[in-house]
């Protein structure tokens, strides 16, 4: 198999809409994804981005919008004349072929001589790790070799695209974060269009050269896994992306007021009716006494409402003056636990300016 796919496409979808009854699966989505990108569609259940994805298969025929491969309009195509590859969340592998049978199915009803099928199966199986295992049987395999399988049978034929279903969602936590890395290198090996669905935030900034953040039928915000995450456009990627707490800001300018306390803000946010500051607790840094922040930082004044010790770490509950609060977690050695504050203690937090976030509120429920 070559080290690259022959023909990566990019995909450009515009206005695509939707609808189950009074249910708006897609309302007008449009993106453009360029050649040999990998993009992960993200978002709770009932965003679209499974839809989506169906759109882009063939197996869901929308109400309007526009589908290009390349150069080529391919909305009214069924999804055998698509040229895409496709790993299903269940697999969908044939239980009474070979392993090696599995992945040369493509090939075969792609009418390529029986040997040459052969040789081109085994070498996916090769670039999957599975190198030996063409005469097995499905059944005789684990749960992560049956994803590699299904995952050779998509891309054994070279496809412009590939598409992914949530293929990681059956396997246990430390099989799944292996499988990614791997589904990330062997794209950047075969270089095809890649668009997976996952429900999962850390996968998607795991693998993704960018994500589209899908929410009731909408994107929400399409960019790169750094700007979705220090930079999220809307109250719903901050809250759904990382952990986080929004309180209610008001805004003047590069300001924001949380009650008599003034927090300089990077960049003057996005126009609203209201506002709402995004506070990651991996940004604050707890400080000592009455000391004044760094300079490019904001301070933050609370008071502890709560902690609880977890072994490697502290979580604080931070309540603020104005009522609000969030948590705040802390690494600890053994030995320093006296030394922290304690329930009812007054405390102070650093906030760099850079990482003062504001965006516009509310946050709408998925």
């Amino acid at each position: 198999m070559d080290d690259a796919s022959r023909h990566p496409l990019p995909i450009t979808v515009e206005g695509m809409e939707k609808r189950y009854g009074p249910v708006v699966a897609l309302g007008g989505v449009s993106l453009r994804i360029a050649a040999g990108e990998f993009v992960t569609l993200l978002g709770p259940s009932g965003s679209g981005k499974t839809t989506l994805l169906m759109v882009l298969a063939g197996f869901v025929r929308p109400d309007a919008g526009s589908l290009m491969f390349g150069e080529r309009q391919v909305l009214m195509l069924p999804p055998h004349e698509r040229g895409v590859g496709m790993v299903f969340q269940n697999y969908a592998l044939f239980p009474h072929m070979s392993v090696l049978d599995n992945v040369a199915f493509p090939l075969k009803v792609r009418g390529v001589a029986r040997a040459e099928a052969r040789r081109r199966a085994e070498a996916a199986l090769d670039l999957v790790d599975l190198g030996g295992y063409g005469g097995r049987q499905v059944h005789q395999l684990s749960g992560g070799q049956q994803q590699r399988v299904a995952l050779a049978r998509a891309v054994v034929f070279e496809p412009p695209i590939l598409l992914m279903d949530e293929p990681l969602s059956a396997l246990d936590k430390n099989l799944r974060e292996r499988m990614q890395i791997e589904i990330r290198r062997l794209h950047e090996r075969l270089g095809m269009t890649t668009v997976y669905v996952t429900h999962d935030q850390r996968e998607a900034l795991t693998m993704s050269d960018r994500i589209a953040v899908l929410n009731r039928g909408r994107v929400e915000q399409y960019d790169t896994p750094t700007e979705i995450y220090d930079r999220p456009a809307s109250a719903f990627v901050a809250d759904f992306i990382g952990e986080s707490a929004l309180i209610p800001v008001q805004v003047e300018g590069t300001t924001a007021l949380l009650g008599r306390q003034r927090l300089a803000l990077p960049r003057a946010p996005a126009a609203g009716d209201s506002h709402l500051l995004v506070l990651r607790p991996e940004k604050l840094e707890l400080l000592a006494g009455d000391a004044a922040p760094p300079a490019g930082a904001n301070r933050l004044d609370g008071r502890v409402r709560d902690r609880i010790f977890q072994g490697e770490s502290v979580l604080f509950f931070i309540a603020l003056p104005d009522g609000q609060d969030f948590t705040f977690r802390l690494q600890v050695r053994a030995g320093l636990m006296a030394r922290l504050p304690g329930k009812g203690d007054a405390v102070a937090f650093t906030l760099h300016r850079d990482d003062t976030l504001v965006v516009p509120g509310g946050v709408q429920a998925p």
